[in-house]
């Protein structure tokens, strides 16, 4: 005979709201305890009454659930949170099936306001009242007999008591997402599972000035990003901060991040509730990410870490890789063309077709006027498009995206999902910038290509004049090594790779005609003994260039100088 022991949950009752249906999805072998309202839900989990509780935590429409924040803060050293559940919600307005003229309206407070610009539109003249759930209000509609009012709530809950929808897709926003927590009594937390969430609340326990830049700046410190905040009060009206953090208690900036908060902050107590899975309130429309020639530099160094630390599964797709093209793209939500500029013409008419309409394509070529049509003639028109052009090599994922460079090409096939793909890179702060097609290409001429080109004759000037680079270290002077240190960074990537940007970028040679130009003059001018070129050239430089930028400029060659580090100019990021 089976003796284990079936875990009881307690949901806010009655059989029927929207508690009850998270509760069958987070632990459908549970016993389910329908509870009054949320505070009896903490009480009935503190007094071992039940193992487990389930509360609404924060909805997309209208915010955070004060009530059950409330609860957490009052039952801080007795509760934890130990898991997440989201629910679409999907309000209707119901009512008997012999009803009248409706003149009141009841429901969760939330769930009004949740519906309040239909409600506002359709029944302005009807009373709004609160009950303790969804499914309480359409109960009592149906026990009372009230034929005068109606009540928003599930369809599931209209059905189950007797009502008649009266409408549908009643909410101010759709879709409509509510996050669930599971909490029970306080027994040494979950395990991380790698994209977590610790929620705590900061409680000073006097007035102090300046309090909240003071602990957020401690927070910020430990690089953790706050993804919700709410203000609470006690119960003698002074103020408590609820906050989600970003991460799990047993990572090492967590704990040194609330170790820090206890010792800095004077008077104040830090309450941990606990850490869990973070499930954003809105459902990601992005769970799968496939990277199509995802196993090189950019694939295994960016974003195969950024989009596992985003919680989203990574798919790689390559010549030597288990899973075909073919396999990556139908398993994927958002496809990424990460591939050598030689191959990507034939691959964009061979794998596009395949990709099916509600899916996203990220472009991350270097070149852009001629590729973008291309992509626009072989995708479906309801695939979205989002070319970007990430402007450094592999940085390791989120954490060293900050101030990097990313260049974005905005097309008519931006929709949500690319909406939602460029506000995941953007969450991390880098510097992106939205031109077009043609300005991208003409702009990676003088950032990329020129660059390369003059590294290229300048060491091979060094090699037939001084032979090698160390003869000249005695001579050399801090503009010489910032070059030299450019340069080696060029050098030591394939050659093959910066002679293809330069074949396939349709403005390269224009750039290099007019360099030669210049040049050329300079060179004439020295043959000549006329030192004017070079003179004019750089007087009229210095005066388009502006004197802050100069100043500016020259700071930074001085701080890299002495810090004896690399230049700035972008390094081939391997995806041409």
């Amino acid at each position: 005979m089976n003796s284990r022991k079936i875990p009881q949950v307690a949901y806010l009752a009655p059989p029927g709201t929207y508690s009850e249906a998270v509760a069958k999805k987070n632990m459908p072998d549970a016993g389910l305890n329908p509870m009054p309202d949320i505070t009896s839900i903490f009480e009935a989990v503190e007094s071992g009454a039940y193992d487990y509780g389930i509360v609404p935590h924060e909805n997309s429409v209208r915010g955070n659930v004060i009530d059950t924040l409330d609860s957490l803060a009052m039952f801080a050293d007795r509760i934890q949170i130990v898991d997440a559940e989201r629910l679409q919600i999907k309000h209707v307005l119901a009512a008997l099936s012999d009803h009248g003229l409706i003149d009141e309206i009841y429901s969760k407070s939330i769930a009004l306001e949740q519906c309040s610009a239909f409600l506002h539109s359709n029944y302005k003249g009807a009373n709004k009242r609160p009950a303790n759930s969804t499914a309480a209000a359409m109960k009592m509609i149906a026990d009372e007999v009230m034929r005068g009012a109606a009540a928003v709530g599930s369809e599931e809950a209209a059905k189950r008591y007797g009502l008649e929808v009266i409408a549908r897709d009643i909410s101010n926003i759709e879709p409509n997402f509510t996050r669930f927590l599971r909490i029970t009594k306080k027994n040494g937390g979950s395990e991380p599972t790698g994209n977590d969430i610790t929620s705590i609340v900061i409680h000073p326990l006097v007035d102090q000035e300046g309090y909240l830049s003071d602990w957020s700046k401690i927070i910020t410190s430990h690089d953790l990003n706050m993804s919700n905040m709410e203000l609470l009060r006690d119960k003698n009206g002074g103020l408590m901060f609820y906050v989600d953090i970003q991460g799990h208690i047993k990572d090492q900036n967590v704990k040194e991040c609330i170790r820090q908060l206890e010792s800095d902050l004077s008077e104040t107590e830090i309450l941990n509730l606990g850490s869990y899975r973070y499930l954003p309130v809105i459902e990601s429309l992005i769970k799968t990410v496939g990277v199509i020639g995802g196993t090189g530099i950019m694939g295994m160094q960016f974003f195969k870490p950024f989009h596992e630390a985003m919680g989203q599964r990574y798919l790689a797709a390559g010549r030597r890789t288990e899973l075909s093209y073919e396999e990556v793209i139908r398993l994927s939500d958002a496809i990424v063309f990460n591939l050598d500029l030689d191959v990507t013409r034939d691959k964009i008419r061979e794998l596009c077709p395949l990709i099916e309409p509600g899916k996203l394509v990220v472009c991350n070529t270097g070149v852009k006027s001629e590729i973008i049509p291309l992509y626009m003639e072989y995708l479906h028109p309801e695939v979205e498009l989002l070319p970007l052009h990430t402007m450094f090599g592999g940085i390791g994922g989120k954490e060293n995206l900050k101030g990097e460079n990313i260049i974005v090409i905005e097309t008519n096939r931006f929709g949500r999902r690319a909406q939602e793909y460029l506000n995941s890179l953007k969450k991390y702060r880098p510097s992106i910038k939205t031109v077009t097609p043609e300005q991208h290409d003409a702009y990676v001429t003088l950032t990329q290509n020129l660059p390369s080109v003059i590294s290229a004759a300048l060491e091979a000037t060094i090699r037939e004049v001084a032979t090698h680079p160390n003869e000249l270290e005695a001579f050399s002077t801090p503009p010489f090594r910032l070059m030299q240190a450019s340069s080696g960074r060029t050098h030591s990537n394939d050659p093959a790779l910066y002679a293809k940007m330069l074949d396939h970028n349709p403005y390269a040679q224009r750039t290099l005609e007019i360099f030669m130009e210049n040049f050329g003059s300079i060179v004439q001018g020295s043959r000549d003994h006329d030192r004017t070129p070079l003179q004019d050239m750089l007087t009229k430089n210095q005066f388009h260039l502006g004197g802050e930028y100069l100043a500016r400029q020259k700071q930074k060659s001085i701080d890299m100088d002495k810090a004896g580090k690399q230049s700035t100019i972008p390094e081939n990021n391997g995806n041409v």
